[in-house]
């Protein structure tokens, strides 16, 4: 019999989060099931928990997967054993009967990967209904069902579907879209941006975006969280969440199903309960959401807000410097239609400047550095525009001299020894001028985005990522996130 005991829901999450105990129903030794990558990712993290994984095929009877002693059911383990977590990876028509003996065993929370629930129509819904009444009466907090995952760096715990073992870090990222969630994830990955908690919310039938958002709003390890949103089940909550955090962590979001068709899509994908963009629009704004409109984006500001969380910029004055004319042009223009101000140079700067750069130079912002060939120009300037009082931060380009020699092809062996010989210069040269342009912004207190058309594909950029430097494609982006970067200090300082 099941008796309802009220516990504080955010018990039922740090039961979750960090687990000392996990049930896997559905465990597998068998590569290619769903339950085998489960008990691989917890091996492959270092999980140090106890893991009790659930088959109740007779081939694993007196067996072990993976130096686990196998159980046919939860009930055949010692009721003396405290497990924080269950995981189920079972056909749907299982699910209720593994949720019970969670509910028996006194499981805090459960994990439901399985789909074929609220997002199949009535008979998913259906039983959906009977998993929550018996979850709910036994106060066991859900995840999903239809989910990928979780991952808790706390505890190494990744209890994930795919391969993906994520870096630890300092971000808490909540997605309603799996794949994307990994797509994401891999990509901060390989620029060296870790997560502290991931979680692919699912049909969201118990726990809700907006629960996972308090959750991750108190842990004092989360510096910063992201999420990919369908739709909000409790607007109002998240709202008062959202005020309660008041610019303490950033919070950025891509909101996707912002038309008719890709409404459509989310009602179906998770049964999101979508809206108007506009209203989510006016949510985001009073409750200093950062808005993503793309992947891109999203990771884009991921990393300008873990980088530079601490040092935005106060006000709107944007230094420019690049290697040409043309793109110094381009930049202006960008900066200005993104409602950055292009700000004058003093004559202070101006006066700085004649003494590095040649006497033509354009004397302006955007400074054109005229293919000066002496590399120590560019740090030089970018240290007078930061030094300057007109400028609260700087976009400059990164010379990729080494990338355009690679591209050529010399046709005789006088060439080819002459480009290799270049190579090895070009390479020194360029770490060399990384390195100061990194340590001119890291001594001035303020931030400055590199542009690169390459990026992320030359080893070069390692660099700047080591040392938390924002470096993006596009100038488009640059001034994208600098405004982003400026509205969010206002927003923290009321102004």
């Amino acid at each position: 019999m099941i008796f309802k005991i009220y516990i504080n829901p955010m018990k039922n999450m740090d039961a979750l989060f960090n687990a000392e105990s996990v049930a896997i129903f559905g465990a597998s030794g068998e590569e290619g099931k769903i339950g085998k990558n489960i008990m691989n990712n917890l091996r492959a993290s270092d999980y140090t928990g106890k893991v009790y994984p659930i088959n109740p095929s007779s081939k694993y009877e007196n067996k072990k997967i993976l130096g686990y002693e196998v159980y046919k059911s939860l009930n055949d383990v010692n009721s003396g054993d405290e497990i924080d977590l269950g995981v189920i990876a079972l056909p749907s028509h299982y699910v209720k009967n593994a949720i019970l003996e969670c509910v028996d065993h006194g499981l805090k929370s459960a994990i439901i990967i399985t789909a074929g629930f609220g997002e199949m129509g009535k008979e998913g819904k259906l039983l959906e209904g009977e998993i929550m009444e018996i979850a709910e009466k036994g106060n066991l907090k859900l995840v999903g069902p239809n989910t990928m995952g979780i991952w808790s760096e706390e505890k190494s715990l990744n209890i994930n579907i795919t391969f993906l073992t994520p870096t630890p870090g300092e971000i808490a990222f909540i997605s309603q879209s799996g794949s994307s969630s990994i797509a994401v994830t891999t990509i901060l990955q390989s620029m060296g941006v870790g997560l502290r908690y991931l979680v692919s919310t699912g049909n969201e039938a118990s726990l809700t975006f907006e629960d996972y958002l308090e959750f991750f709003i108190q842990d004092n390890g989360v510096k910063e969280i992201i999420g990919i949103l369908e739709g909000l089940r409790k607007p109002k909550k998240f709202l008062s969440i959202c005020k309660k955090n008041a610019g303490k962590k950033p919070i950025i979001l891509l909101k996707v199903g912002t038309t008719k068709v890709g409404t459509k899509a989310a009602s179906s994908h998770t049964g999101s309960i979508t809206g108007s963009t506009d209203i989510y629009n006016s949510l985001f704004k009073q409750a200093g959401i950062i808005s993503a409109n793309s992947i891109e984006q999203l990771v884009d500001l991921t990393r300008a807000f873990y980088y530079y969380g601490d040092i935005l910029p106060k006000n709107n004055n944007v230094g420019i410097i690049m290697g040409g004319g043309g793109m110094g042009i381009l930049m202006a223009d960008l900066a200005f239609q993104a409602g950055l101000n292009v700000a004058d140079l003093s004559e202070d700067s101006i006066n700085k400047i004649n003494e590095i750069l040649p006497s033509y130079w354009n004397k302006m912002n955007p400074v054109d550095t005229v293919g000066i060939q002496d590399l120590s120009a560019y740090t030089q300037v970018e240290k007078i525009l930061l030094e300057s009082k007109n400028f609260d931060a700087v976009i400059m380009n990164v010379l990729e001299i080494k990338s355009i020699l690679e591209q050529s092809d010399p046709k005789h062996e006088e060439g080819k020894e002459n480009k290799k010989m270049m190579l090895g210069i070009m390479n020194s040269m360029e770490k060399s001028l990384a390195r100061q342009q990194i340590n001119a912004m890291k001594n001035s207190n303020k931030p400055v985005i590199f542009i690169s058309h390459l990026y992320p594909f030359a080893k070069l950029f390692r660099i700047f990522e080591k040392k938390r430097t924002l470096i993006v494609r596009r100038p488009d982006d640059a001034a994208f996130i600098l405004k982003n970067l400026y509205d969010y200090y206002n927003f923290k300082n009321k102004k």
